[in-house]
């Protein structure tokens, strides 16, 4: 039986900023997709994304890589800015909420969650739920989940399923 559901944020129950971002420096700049899409998500995102390094260093780096002449406050508050509420999950998620326990599972920086807070005011939705700015890890790694389910008080003894934004699933069981 299913008690408990954890959602993403971007791309789920925020569209994705982080996408729309790279359209906008491609369309403003003529910035390579790929090349912003490799920083904002690859090793240099991840390290931002986990924790690992300031909001100033990552834009410093993220500009100096791709030659952009913003300062870095202003491409953080454009990469902010492209995150809109997905009216349908927000609505879904209000109904479900009636029924379930609802959580956060996010890969996502300390700035970004404190502005889409102050706009949509969404974590009143959760009764909780992990970053991964405050764990230092990513998904898909392994040990993001299993911080939610210590904050749930599970463990992987129980079966698991996990539901990603591209609707991709994987069932996990204790023996995994």
């Amino acid at each position: 039986m299913i008690s408990v559901l954890a959602f993403d944020l971007g791309g789920v129950l925020f569209s994705d900023g982080t996408r729309e971002f790279i359209e906008h420096l491609n369309r403003t700049s003529g910035v390579d997709p790929a090349r912003a899409g490799e920083l904002l998500n690859g090793s240099l995102g991840s390290r931002y994304r986990e924790g690992g390094m300031s909001r100033d260093e990552f834009w410093a780096a993220f500009r100096r890589a791709l030659g952009l002449s913003a300062s870095g406050p202003e491409l953080a508050a454009r990469w902010i800015d492209g995150y809109r509420l997905n009216e349908g999950t927000w609505d879904l998620i209000q109904d479900l909420s009636q029924d379930y326990d609802l959580y956060y599972l996010s890969d996502n920086v300390a700035e970004r969650v404190e502005a889409i807070e102050r706009r949509y005011h969404f974590l009143r939705l959760f009764k909780g739920g992990v970053f991964s700015h405050e764990v230092g890890v990513r998904k898909p790694h392994l040990d993001i989940y299993k911080m939610l389910l210590e904050k749930l008080g599970r463990s992987l003894s129980r079966s698991c399923s996990w539901m990603t934004r591209n609707g991709r699933s994987r069932r996990r069981s204790g023996s995994e």
